[in-house]
């Protein structure tokens, strides 16, 4: 079977990433990024919008310094439990397709192994991803697997460090890139 979507096409649906665009110096262009619309696109602050790209389930976006926006899918913090889904027997959150680039209206998958991609952040060219199969970096192209195990939220510090939680701990890079234990969930009180 084929399917067509036929509307409605008004809306976005739950926002997950916004990105006030770094080569705008008017401040007036607006990215978002939608768990079942796709990525919109404002050149007036948000006034009026317009689909970059539909069919998406963007959870998370973050922009480099040259302007590259990242786009990562999927909802891997078990939306199903939270929004009445799981009442019409989901089991499961809705799988994504990895992670995009969007750079002058194009939109180009980089990677697509990581059903759930969680959070992304940028410092001084690399790109950090939290994901299902872990805590991945990009640079020059390539990906590398910083912590595997599922994670929820990576963070970049001033000085480049990152701060990232997989599974039911939190972990920071101190400067060497790789992740060490900061605080395990039995450090935390009740």
């Amino acid at each position: 079977m084929n399917w067509s979507s036929l509307g409605p096409d008004n809306y976005g649906s739950l926002t997950r990433g916004i990105v006030y665009d770094k080569t705008d110096a008017t401040n007036s262009t607006i990215y978002i990024g939608t768990m079942g619309g796709g990525v919109f696109k404002s050149v007036n602050g948000g006034l009026t919008w317009k689909t970059v790209s539909d069919n998406l389930m963007v959870s998370c976006i973050a922009q480099t310094e040259d302007g590259t926006i990242y786009i990562g899918t999927g909802d891997g913090r078990g939306a199903h439990n939270h929004n009445g889904l799981l009442d019409l027997n989901y089991e499961s959150s809705f799988h994504g397709t990895g992670i995009y680039t969007l750079k002058d209206n194009t939109l180009t998958n980089i990677e697509s192994t990581s059903i759930f991609v969680n959070d992304l952040t940028v410092y001084a060219g690399k790109v950090y991803a939290a994901t299902n199969e872990g805590v991945k970096c990009y640079e020059n192209g390539t990906w590398t697997t910083l912590m595997e195990g599922e994670a929820y939220s990576v963070e970049t510090c001033a000085d480049g460090d990152i701060i990232a939680v997989v599974g039911n701990d939190v972990y920071m890079s101190n400067g060497n890139g790789e992740l060490s234990t900061l605080i395990t969930s039995g450090d935390v009180a009740s």
